[in-house]
């Protein structure tokens, strides 16, 4: 068994890190362009790189905003508790909203 070299880790990189861990489900995403990046996932050309890179954005792109939405509205709703504000919580429609069919 070889022996590796320690890594050495800046302040700004640990904390990078620690944030990623709070957000366990962009850490696919951002390894996969890192990877591409790297050419560790080498498509055939430069095309085909291309369109890998927007649609792994793209995923990046709607994980992060899910992610954003759903701690926003926490705090939101946090905030409305600690101010006191009564608040109802309402689901979402199941229907269309059409003229029942009896």
């Amino acid at each position: 068994m070889s022996k590796s070299t320690p890594i050495h880790v800046t302040a700004q990189e640990a904390q990078f890190i620690a944030r990623l861990r709070e957000c366990p489900e962009l850490h696919e995403q951002l390894e996969a362009v890192v990877n591409l990046a790297n050419n560790s996932d080498a498509p055939l050309n430069a095309d085909e790189a291309e369109e890998k890179l927007i649609d792994l954005v793209q995923q990046l792109g709607r994980k992060t905003l899910g992610s954003w939405a759903s701690k926003r509205e926490e705090q939101v709703v946090q905030q409305a508790r600690s101010e006191g504000q009564r608040m109802q919580q309402r689901e979402k429609k199941d229907s269309t909203g059409g003229a029942r069919s009896d």
